[in-house]
């Protein structure tokens, strides 16, 4: 399964959720999955790509042709060149059979929103919501159901996963 991993290209004030994006980053690899990312290897997805890299895991990087800001990730792997931040969305969406969403910032949001709204209704879509990094986006949805502006059908807790087993598992349960 090609899994798209999003998050920060930013180091986090949380030294061990980087130390956490790294085993995430082994665990994918030990599960067999190929690691689908935009390349960049800084911050908490650079970690999680390093570690899958450094563990025999397959990578796949969808890069921008016109990016000059990110640091990519060293090493050998496949990379797909698309012409900027949009297209990249596209190219990595129409790749992935699943996504996992670290914890990020507007980049990463703007990430996971689309992906929620695009692609969680037919790929496996999981928030690694870390130390409670996405609680205020799962009072969001529950507020927005409360007031009649979510289909009660669209299920978002799912979503949510506490641990990478919790990850793993919802994973598996939706393949």
């Amino acid at each position: 399964m090609k899994l798209c991993v999003y998050g920060s290209l930013s180091t986090p004030k949380r030294s061990h959720w980087t130390a956490q994006a790294a085993q995430l980053g082994r665990e994918l690899a030990q599960h067999g999955h190929t690691f689908l990312f935009g390349g960049g290897g800084t911050g908490l997805l650079g970690a999680a790509a390093q570690a899958a890299l450094e563990a025999g895991g397959e990578l796949l990087a969808v890069t921008r042709t016109d990016s000059t800001w990110e640091t990519p990730l060293p090493g050998v792997y496949p990379k797909v060149l698309a012409d900027g931040y949009r297209q990249r969305k596209q190219q990595m969406e129409e790749l992935a059979d699943g996504f996992v969403i670290l914890p990020g910032g507007i980049g990463t949001l703007d990430e996971c929103v689309e992906t929620l709204i695009l692609e969680s209704r037919w790929k496996p879509t999981v928030l690694w919501n870390l130390d409670g990094y996405y609680d205020g986006l799962k009072a969001f949805f529950r507020r927005a159901r409360t007031e009649d502006l979510l289909f009660r059908q669209w299920d978002f807790a799912p979503w949510f996963c506490e641990t990478t087993e919790a990850i793993w598992a919802a994973l598996e349960r939706i393949e």
